[in-house]
This record gives C-alpha cells, sequence and structure tokens, in this order.
C-alpha cells in the first residue's frame, strides 16, 4: 500500500480512526481520575569536596562522576534505608507490622523488610554540574513523603559521618598500639645513647676529636725532631768511639772542637811543649826545670785525654738520652695515636646510635602526628555532606497530571485508530483509486474519469449520471465497486 492509498483509505475509514482516539481519551480521563494523587517531597544535599574537616585538604577526585556516582549508591543503599527504618521507628507501626505479617509470614527481621520497602519510591538524583543530590519521594500522604525525603537526607548523612569516622578510629587504634611499640624503641635508643656516652667519657665528640688530633700532630712533630737528634748524637758517638779506638784526635767533633776547657788544655799543652823545646835545647834532658816541665807537659796531657773521654762520654749518654727520648716519644705517639683511633670508633657507634635516636624519634613524631589526626578525624562530628534544602510538604499532588495524560492519550489513540484504519482496510480491501484497479487486474492504468463539477439547476441530470454509473455505466466510481479474489470489473 502506497502512501497515496493509505490517506484514500484513511479519508474512507475516517471514523474508525476518530473512534479509536476518542475511546482513548475517555479511557485516559477515566484511568486518570481514577489513579490514586501522589505527593513528591524533594531534599537537597550539598557534597564538600573538602577529604578532610581536621587538614581542610581538597579531594580531587570530589568533583568527579564517580564520586558523586558512589554517593547516589549509598542513598540508595539498604544501610541507609535501615537506619530510616530504626529512626522512624517503622517496626511499631501497627500498619507496617500487618503488611510485614502478611508480606513474610512473620520470617525475617521487621527493619529489613521495612528498609527494602520504603525504598522503593525513593529516587536520587545527581545535579548535572556541581555536587548536589536531590531525594526524591513519591507516596500518596505528603506528611509520609516529606518525612521519608527528609529521614532519607539525616540517614544518609550519619551513614557518611559513620563511614569516615569507623576507619578513623580503627586508624587511631592501630596508631596507639604502634606508639606503645615505638616509644619503647626510641626509649631504648636513648638510653643505649646515654649508657655509651657514660662509660666512655663522651661529651663533646667533635671538640675532643680535634684536641686528640691536635695532641697526636705535636708529638709527631717531637718525635721527628727527636728521631733526627738521636741520629745525629748517635753517629758523632761512632765518631768518637772510632776516634778513640784508632787513636785518632777528637778535633773534628764538634764537641770537642768547641769545648773551652779543651781549648784552654790544648794552648797549655802548645806552651809546655815549647818551653820543653827550648830548655832541652838550652839546658839538655836531666836539667831539673827541664824534667819538671816534661811532668808538667804530661799532666797537662792526661788532663786533656781525661777532658775529651768525658766528652766523649757525655755524647754517649746525650746520645743515650735521645734515643730514650725518641722511643718514649714514639711510644706516646703510638698511644696517642691509637687513643684517636679509639675515639673515631667511638664516634663511628656514637653516630650509629645518633641515627638509631634520630630515626625512632621521626618514626615516633610521625606516628604522633598521624594518631593526633586520625584521632582528631575520628571525633569530629563534621562530615562532607550538609542538608542544603530540606524537603516541606507539598501542597499539590505531583501524578497523576491531567494534561499529561491527556495528551498521551491522544497520540496513543491517534496511532491506534491509523492503524486500525489501515488495518480494516487491509482486512476489507476495496477499490478506491484507479491504482486499485490496476494492482487487482495486472493491467496498465491508460486514464481515469473524475466526477464531473455540476450547477444546482442540472441537479436531476446529476441524479441520472449517478444511477447509470451504479450499474456500471459511464462515469462509474470505482470507489463503489470490492474486489472478490483480487479481481473486479472494470468500466
Amino acid at each position: 500500500m502506497t502512501f497515496q492509498q493509505a490517506l484514500i483509505a484513511l479519508k474512507a475509514r475516517w471514523w474508525v480512526a476518530l473512534l479509536t482516539l476518542v475511546v482513548c481519551s475517555v479511557l485516559g480521563f477515566v484511568v486518570t481520575e481514577l489513579m490514586t494523587p501522589k505527593f513528591t517531597s524533594t531534599a537537597t544535599v550539598l557534597l564538600d569536596p573538602k577529604s578532610s574537616e581536621v587538614t581542610g585538604q581538597i579531594n580531587p577526585a570530589g568533583l568527579s562522576p564517580t564520586f558523586v556516582g558512589t554517593q547516589v549508591e549509598i542513598v540508595t543503599s539498604h544501610r541507609v534505608a535501615l537506619k530510616v527504618a530504626k529512626n522512624l521507628k517503622l517496626a511499631d507501626n501497627a500498619k507496617i507490622r500487618e503488611q510485614f505479617l502478611e508480606a513474610t509470614k512473620g520470617r525475617g527481621s521487621i527493619d529489613d523488610w521495612a528498609a527494602d520497602f520504603i525504598s522503593t519510591p525513593l529516587k536520587v538524583k545527581p545535579a548535572k554540574e556541581g555536587t548536589l543530590l536531590e531525594l526524591e519521594y513519591k507516596h500518596p500522604d505528603p506528611r509520609y513523603a516529606t518525612a521519608m525525603a527528609n529521614g532519607f537526607a539525616q540517614a544518609y548523612i550519619d551513614t557518611t559521618l559513620e563511614l569516615k569516622n569507623n576507619p578513623a578510629k580503627d586508624v587511631a587504634h592501630w596508631f596507639d598500639g604502634q606508639l606503645k611499640t615505638l616509644r619503647a624503641d626510641l626509649e631504648r635508643a636513648q638510653q643505649r645513647l646515654s649508657e655509651f656516652q657514660r662509660n666512655n667519657g663522651i661529651v663533646a665528640t667533635d671538640e675532643r676529636i680535634d684536641v686528640e688530633n691536635s695532641k697526636l700532630q705535636e708529638l709527631t712533630t717531637q718525635v721527628i725532631t727527636l728521631q733526627g737528634q738521636s741520629t745525629d748524637l748517635q753517629g758523632r758517638q761512632r765518631q768518637v768511639e772510632d776516634a778513640i779506638r784508632q787513636g785518632r784526635p777528637l778535633d773534628d767533633i764538634p764537641e770537642v772542637a768547641n769545648n773551652g776547657i779543651v781549648m784552654g788544655l790544648r794552648t797549655e799543652l802548645v806552651r809546655t811543649e815549647g818551653k820543653l823545646k827550648e830548655m832541652q835545647a838550652q839546658f839538655g834532658d836531666n836539667y831539673p826545670a827541664y824534667q819538671r816541665a816534661v811532668e808538667e807537659a804530661g799532666e797537662v796531657r792526661r788532663r786533656l785525654k781525661t777532658e775529651m773521654q768525658n766528652i766523649a762520654q757525655t755524647v754517649a749518654n746525650s746520645a743515650h738520652q735521645a734515643s730514650q727520648r725518641e722511643g718514649s716519644a714514639r711510644s706516646q705517639a703510638a698511644a696517642q695515636k691509637a687513643r684517636v683511633l679509639e675515639i673515631k670508633h667511638q664516634r663511628d657507634e656514637l653516630q650509629i646510635l645518633l641515627r638509631d635516636q634520630e630515626s625512632a624519634q621521626r618514626g615516633y613524631d610521625s606516628a604522633l602526628a598521624r594518631f593526633t589526626q586520625t584521632s582528631m578525624e575520628s571525633q569530629s562530628g563534621q562530615t562532607n555532606v550538609a542538608l542544603l534544602t530540606p524537603a516541606v510538604e507539598p501542597l499539590y499532588p505531583s501524578s497523576p497530571r491531567m494534561l499529561v495524560n491527556m495528551l498521551v492519550a491522544g497520540f496513543v489513540g491517534t496511532m491506534l485508530g491509523i492503524g486500525l484504519a489501515i488495518g480494516l482496510e487491509l482486512i476489507d480491501a476495496r477499490i478506491r483509486s484507479g491504482e486499485d484497479v490496476a494492482d487487482s487486474l495486472g493491467l496498465v492504468l491508460l486514464g481515469s474519469l473524475e466526477k464531473a463539477k455540476v450547477k444546482k439547476s442540472s441537479a436531476a441530470k446529476t441524479k441520472r449520471s449517478g444511477w447509470w454509473s451504479r450499474r456500471g455505466g459511464p462515469g462509474s466510481r470505482p470507489g463503489l465497486f470490492r474486489r472478490r479474489g483480487g479481481a473486479s470489473a472494470a468500466a
């Protein structure tokens, strides 16, 4: 069926479409009048994106659709509905209890059943932009709808507070246990540090190591100086010993060459020997004065030899003392070096103990700060959800809406009437146009005769023409013939 044929069929069966429209409209009106009026009460809550009221930090995911969707799921959860049922004491309501017994035969919990029962009419609508939630509750009783809307809003706020505080309480309890352990570790670290400082007499480690290093440097310098002196004296001692052993003079030894007594004795010896030579030449060897001069010269030689031996002994003693002083300085330097190494070792151990104490202190301070924060959050009565607009008792019902229902009934009646008219045409098909004739006979349509427009004065002629056309004569209208078995007579 083409669109043109459908229009012709609707024009012919307009009464079917009109009747269907009227029936649907009447039914819509009757059904609307018979429906129980329901009132919708709305409460609006505001979601604050702050993650913590204590720190005031902003939660980056607070404005995300996921966060808002999660809040919608919380509002419509069984936990919130159960809290509403307990807050409103629905279990004590006789009508609710009667409905519970009728529905469950007394099985299960009336609070759980009431929670599921009252959560069905609730609708939560998040705002398109922002973090607002609208809690709509529909019921025939406006006061009941208002009480439920406000009850769900308050239960949602309380549940949000519980969901925030309960984990914070658990975390605070866990941190409390950890603080005891960390405090004990800190006390043990401090005790070990104090005992180590007390046992080793450590007051200021850096100053102490500086003083001991200075002493070590002084002793090292002293050892080097004494080593040089000892080496020099030992060399002169060996020179003296070699000279005495070989009978050589000791004039090249500084202690001998620079000694005043030796120089005086040598001068006296030279004078005496010169006098002896003169007296020997003048008086001979047997002259008494010469003999006295010989004895005097021998005495000077003995005194000179004795003095030189004393000087050699002095050199040997000086070399020995220098060696002893060098050994003592070396011992003191070695002891000082060991002391410095011991102090460095103590300082390393002290640094380890200090690091242990500092680590224990940082861990304790961090845990104490987190414990304080979580403890405050667990005791906080604030939540990131606030009741923006409480529900008020509606004055007019939200459903049924007469205008909307009548428009829907009119639309449905129109569509249904058109469908019925076309359906009847398909069931009881008639020839209403040249296309119907061509389709029925399988022939090509060459032309058609339209009804002529006549004046009122020629009414009789028009009447006879109409009678002739009903007999199948010229000017007959195809719409008066039925199609039987797919074929019919054509003019």
